[in-house]
């Protein structure tokens, strides 16, 4: 599709300035990709998954418990900095993103994947008690490694042990790890629970430009479109209420 839209608009171009005498696209329609339509977790596998996580790995514990209460790409919570955390007004703002450097590595990027995606969130109090939680655990890790500590400038919330910044591939192999510990059947896909988070808060009759806000989606259709997991159940009280309406 985006292949067809670009030498299309190279072929009119070519045209109009007498290059060419016809666009060789003009007899081909525009392909229509597939819609997309995202994975998302039942509720008794993401509790499995979290289950799992707090028996066999603190770090990811949090990390993916935090994702599913903010709904956080990957690359955003990564490069989270404590900064960024308001424990008094129940805020998480994100501002940067985290993510592969060619050849290897990470890089932080100063900018998010679209306008929107720079936003406020507001985190519950039960996530808020888990952060603190794990942010004294972090300090006595550094404690502990005193010297070896080597930190980073923003005071990254998710890192390494010894402060450095993590590889997005390494919190993969942390999670496809997880997920076959729990029995699931998801390989890395970290990604799921971000689409999870969308799914739970639209199946909750959580108004869908709420969850566009707090997803950083440009439109409400993307959050409707890929990140909604329409369960059937959900149809029983429009058939209910069908019922009470419709005389026959």
């Amino acid at each position: 599709k985006k292949l067809y839209v670009l030498l299309n608009q190279f072929f009119k171009k070519a045209k109009k300035t007498h290059l060419i005498k016809h666009n060789p696209l003009d007899p081909i329609d525009s392909p229509q990709p597939k819609k997309y339509e995202a994975q998302s977790m039942k509720v008794s596998e993401f509790n499995k998954l979290i289950e799992v996580a707090k028996q066999n790995d603190y770090f990811m514990y949090v990390f993916i418990t935090t994702i599913l209460y903010t709904g956080l790409r990957k690359s955003e919570a990564l490069a989270l900095s404590w900064n960024e955390i308001d424990f008094d007004n129940k805020t998480l703002e994100v501002k940067r993103r985290l993510v592969v450097k060619y050849k290897g590595g990470s890089i932080l990027e100063n900018e998010t994947k679209n306008k929107s995606s720079k936003r406020k969130i507001k985190i519950s109090d039960k996530l808020i008690s888990l952060l603190k939680q794990y942010r004294k655990w972090q300090l006595e890790n550094r404690l502990y490694l005193g010297e070896d500590y080597v930190g980073d400038e923003i005071n990254l919330i998710f890192c390494r042990a010894d402060g450095k910044r993590l590889s997005p591939n390494s919190v993969n192999k942390m999670m496809k790890k997880l997920n076959k510990k729990a029995g699931l059947p998801y390989k890395s896909q970290i990604h799921i629970l971000r689409h999870t988070f969308a799914t739970i808060n639209v199946n909750s009759k959580i108004g869908p430009e709420i969850v566009q806000k707090m997803l950083g989606h440009s439109t409400v259709a993307t959050t409707i479109d890929i990140f909604y997991h329409h369960d059937p159940e959900m149809q029983n009280e429009a058939v209910k209420n069908l019922d009470e309406t419709i005389q026959i």
